[in-house]
């Protein structure tokens, strides 16, 4: 008498059909079990096959000696023009200068040049579009001493010496300047030790503010343009 199989009721081989106190299955069962027992045990053998340590099929390699004089002509063809032209262009001589510029506080031949340029600058500008309002008794140029990145030796000046002295390709602006600001500019200046300024002149060791514009004294009630950059 066979054996009904209940839900939930397995079996993997037939011993444990035996173990259940079953009847022993039919030859035909036997024979299905027989073969569901050898297609595991060959899966279990390719999956073991599949999963066995990785070989190198076949190696080649080519040895390439590096050393500090290693460079590649390729590349250097391609960037050897740019930088030819590149160097040209930073040893143009735009200048020459009789004494070494250096900065220092509360004022240097370095901070005064470099205020005056770019109070020039401004001023060109201002007069090509002639709706700025600039003019020398209400302008003046403003600078920091943090931004004066290099000095200016004695003899040429060439473009790269510029790039070194300002180096952050900074915008120069023009800017209108309310009374009040101006104090707050002035006791900024006073707390500073003094910055680069162009145009002006700032008298920090009294306990009055006196600032003159083109040798115009100004009154601290009335509205000025900075150029800075």
């Amino acid at each position: 008498m066979m054996h009904k199989m209940e839900k939930g009721d397995k079996y993997n081989t037939m011993w444990d059909h035996y173990e259940k106190g079953n009847e022993a299955p039919a030859r035909g069962d036997t024979w299905n079990l027989f073969g569901r027992v050898v297609m595991y045990l060959f899966f279990q053998l390719l999956l073991l096959q599949g999963c066995g340590s990785p070989h190198v099929a076949e190696f080649t390699h080519n040895s390439q000696p590096v050393t500090a004089e290693s460079e590649s002509n390729s590349l250097d063809s391609i960037i050897g023009p740019y930088r030819e032209g590149l160097t040209a262009q930073m040893n143009e001589v735009i200048g020459t200068s009789d004494s070494s510029l250096a900065k220092f506080t509360p004022e240097s031949p370095l901070g005064n040049f470099a205020a005056d340029v770019v109070f020039k600058a401004g001023m060109d500008y201002s007069d090509k579009h002639g709706d700025v309002g600039c003019d020398l008794t209400n302008t003046m140029s403003l600078l920091n001493f943090g931004g004066l990145r290099a000095p200016l030796n004695q003899g040429n000046i060439t473009v790269g010496n510029i790039f070194e002295l300002m180096p952050f390709d900074n915008t120069m602006v023009i800017c209108k300047l309310k009374s009040d600001a101006v104090s707050e500019m002035f006791m900024y200046w006073r707390k500073k030790g003094g910055q680069p300024i162009g145009n002006a002149k700032a008298d920090l060791t009294g306990e009055q503010q006196k600032l003159t514009l083109a040798g115009r004294t100004y009154g601290f009630g009335e509205d000025i343009y900075i150029i800075t950059s």
